[in-house]
């Protein structure tokens, strides 16, 4: 069976966005942390706290888990959970730009 344009347009914006919001609400947790709006932030973190970040696509999953990581580190820096995941994180995907975050 053929799907059609229109059905396949919806397809690919439907699975961009559902990939990507989570991203998004992640990146504006941390802006909104810097800015000193940390009530806002941690609305923004409670949204994506449920998500299992093995159902997304290898090309963004450990991002997104990096970068939940840093939020959670952030919003609760005596947390262990979220400093042990991030460092963990960062020594998975051997980035040595966020070193300088510990």
């Amino acid at each position: 069976s053929e799907i059609s344009k229109e059905n396949y347009e919806e397809f690919k914006k439907e699975y961009h966005y559902n990939r990507d919001k989570y991203l998004f609400c992640i990146v504006k947790g941390i802006t909104l942390f810097h800015l000193g709006e940390k009530k806002e932030s941690e609305k923004l973190f409670q949204e994506v706290s449920n998500v299992t970040f093995m159902e997304f696509p290898f090309d963004i999953r450990d991002y997104l888990a990096l970068q939940y990581y840093l939020l959670g580190k952030l919003l609760y820096p005596k947390k262990t959970k979220f400093s042990d995941g991030f460092n963990s994180k960062i020594k998975e995907m051997k980035f040595t730009y966020f070193n300088r975050f510990n």
